[in-house]
């Protein structure tokens, strides 16, 4: 994906058997391709393919690849028609609109953090409260659930907000006034 958003006039080629590695991953892995925008597939396909000279565990017979080719759904970035254009314009300005009031509140949280830093600073504490840390991180993941909230997006995202108030805290700690 990143090469993709990198180049985008690179017709890239998605290979669904070796990332699958085996046969029964392939039809899904090449769905998830196209959905990708990959321009096209590579997949190994053998008549007898347990008895492959290479890669027999992720070849694939001649029969399933045709059933593969015909259950895949050829998507397309314009998607069909206006009305549906319209709905997803008006959509991704809701999204717009979410995104610049939490770029908002991470600036407010860093703000805070910069507080928090010169509240250390000022009392001669270390910058890493590692009880606060695990009991925060803990309590973001509990409450993200209950949003519905996948686990471990919510625990990747408070890693790197602690690590942004560390290194403004860090920064503060280290400051000559």
């Amino acid at each position: 994906m990143e090469l993709k958003r990198l180049m985008p006039d690179i017709p890239i080629i998605c290979d669904p058997s070796h990332i699958a590695g085996n046969r029964d991953a392939v039809a899904e892995i090449s769905q998830i391709a196209l959905d990708l925008a990959m321009d096209g597939l590579m997949i190994e396909c053998h008549i007898d393919p347990d008895r492959a000279l290479s890669d027999a565990k992720q070849q694939i017979k001649p029969e399933t690849l045709k059933t593969i080719l015909k259950t895949l759904k050829f998507r397309k970035p314009e998607g069909n028609g206006l009305n549906g254009r319209e709905i997803l314009n008006m959509l991704r300005r809701e999204m717009d609109e979410v995104d610049q009031a939490l770029l908002e509140i991470l600036a407010r949280r860093s703000a805070i953090a910069s507080k928090i830093g010169l509240y250390k600073k000022s009392h001669n504490m270390t910058i890493l409260q590692v009880r606060r840390w695990q009991e925060t991180i803990l309590d973001r993941i509990r409450k993200g659930k209950k949003y519905g909230l996948d686990e471990t997006m919510v625990k990747n995202i408070w890693e790197i907000l602690h690590k942004q108030s560390f290194q403004i805290q860090s920064e503060l700690l280290n400051r000559r006034d």
